[in-house]
């Protein structure tokens, strides 16, 4: 179960509690206080450097673990993403390159293993270009795809 802690700036606890629903965490935060989620509440009581940091408005997504599926989805998404376009040639007409954009949008956020994993699809389609890219982080540091398929 994944839990949160508020950490200021320096990474230093603001107090000792350890929440249990990103909600709670939102609504004990105070302006310059960072939320953090944990793989579990034994992690997050010794500040274990496997974490992510969490948005704080409403909207963004909660970290959630992750299955060996839902990365295995995530990279045949991406390969199919990265095969199924040309950039010089995107669709004609603006609701076919909403829909693809739309199509080919995804984010895994969350845990799995003994790592944290905060990777998305972006594609961008214009009248003219279709750009797309796949940033990868795990355990905080930026990585690739490849890095990505050891954990599927």
């Amino acid at each position: 179960m994944i839990h949160y802690r508020l950490l200021d700036a320096s990474g230093a606890p603001v107090s000792d509690t350890i929440y249990r629903s990103i909600e709670r965490a939102r609504r004990a935060r105070v302006c310059p206080v960072h939320i953090v989620a944990f793989r579990s509440r034994s992690e997050a009581r010794a500040l274990s450097s496997v974490r992510l940091g969490v948005s704080d408005y409403e909207g963004s997504p909660a970290p959630r673990v992750l299955t060996a599926q839902d990365v295995a989805d995530f990279i045949a998404a991406h390969e199919l993403a990265k095969s199924s376009f040309h950039p010089k040639y995107p669709p004609s007409h603006a609701s076919a390159r909403r829909a693809l954009e739309q199509r080919f949008s995804a984010r895994l956020f969350g845990f799995i293993g003994g790592a944290s994993v905060d990777c998305g699809q972006l594609m961008s389609v214009s009248c003219k270009w279709v750009r797309y890219s796949c940033p990868v982080w795990i355990n905080g540091r930026p990585s690739n795809i490849k890095g990505l398929t050891k954990y599927s």
